[in-house]
């Protein structure tokens, strides 16, 4: 099942909005049923003006979320500061899973140059280098002096045999993307390999790292293009050899 945004076709159903709301209002649900007596072609036609959210099930961020839906008050229900929100027109929240908020005091903070820098495609003020050490520093002092020892070793362990290589990947600067992809191993250090193996599948870094980026299958490309091409099998190939 997939989640839409509706919002357009509350506004422009030629039965009114009742007609689209009742679910919610009236129903108390949020599945929408698409009558019997309507053509295809009146889905398919309007159907591009519905923003996708994701499959039923699926887990998102913010960032992710359709422009429609990146408002305040849905930025707190992931966990922004309202006042912050409200004062800057803006919200910030968690890039990762059960990531927290940062220690604001002088004894916290990063141990090498450009840790406060904000590096976007519009804005860098410090090297690749100095971004890439900030990463390595930090990792360093968790690794040495975490309570969770045990846990901390079985992750580094874990990201050694699923490795991402900094220099297979175009964004290699990215600190979040590689934090993301590190805390797979923290979280399920004592958990289901399978669960690993899922999370690193899904995970972008990895999808670039072993060539499956936008991948199509045999009979994908042959629908759509009239071409024959095998699958890429570069990463089902590493994990059976893994």
């Amino acid at each position: 099942l997939n989640v839409y945004v509706f919002n357009y076709w509350v506004d422009k159903h030629p039965g009114g909005p009742d007609k689209i709301k009742q679910f919610a209002d009236v129903n108390q649900t949020f599945y929408l049923t698409f009558p019997s007596w309507h053509s295809m072609d009146r889905w398919n036609k309007n159907a591009p003006k519905f923003p996708f959210v994701g499959r039923l099930g699926d887990t998102t961020t913010f960032k992710n979320l359709p422009e429609e839906l990146r408002r305040e008050d849905i930025a707190q229900a992931f966990g922004a500061d309202p006042q912050t929100a409200a004062a800057t027109r803006s919200v910030m929240v968690c890039g990762s899973p059960y990531e927290v908020a940062s220690i604001h005091d002088t004894n916290s903070g990063p141990r090498v140059l450009a840790g406060f820098d904000m590096f976007t495609e519009y804005n860098q003020t410090s090297s690749s280098t100095l971004l890439r050490e900030q990463r390595r520093s930090i990792w360093m002092y968790i690794a040495m002096h975490a309570p969770d020892q045990l846990r901390q070793r079985v992750a580094h362990a874990l990201s050694q045999i699923l490795v991402v290589s900094p220099g297979a990947i175009g964004d290699s600067s990215y600190t979040e993307s590689f934090l993301s992809y590190y805390d797979i191993f923290v979280r399920h250090a004592f958990g289901n390999y399978l669960d690993i193996l899922r999370e690193v599948t899904y995970h972008p870094l990895m999808a670039e790292m072993l060539t499956y980026i936008n991948g199509e299958s045999t009979g994908y490309a042959w629908t759509r293009r009239s071409i024959f091409q095998k699958a890429d099998e570069n990463y089902a190939r590493e994990i059976m050899q893994l």
